[in-house]
């Protein structure tokens, strides 16, 4: 069963650093030296795999245009 199947309210989360490496740290794997990694490219990704779970979005760097993650409406929510 998936866990919406229980009715609990779930979120996806994305490292939205572009310091990967810390993240690679803090559970104990070596980096890749040659890795590149964009957090925005991340998000998306997981935005259009999991439209139907919640964002949350907290420390967003304001240099970049978020509208279109911003904006989305989730199914079933009041106002969507």
């Amino acid at each position: 069963a998936a866990l919406a199947d229980f009715g609990l309210p779930l979120f996806i989360g994305a490292w939205m650093s572009k310091r990967v490496d810390l993240l690679m740290q803090c559970v104990g794997l070596e980096p890749c030296l040659d890795q590149h990694y964009d957090p925005f490219d991340n998000l998306a990704l997981l935005d259009r795999a999991y439209p139907e779970l919640g964002l949350y979005l907290a420390l967003l760097s304001f240099k970049r245009d978020w509208s279109d993650l911003l904006t989305r409406k989730l199914q079933g929510f009041a106002g969507s």
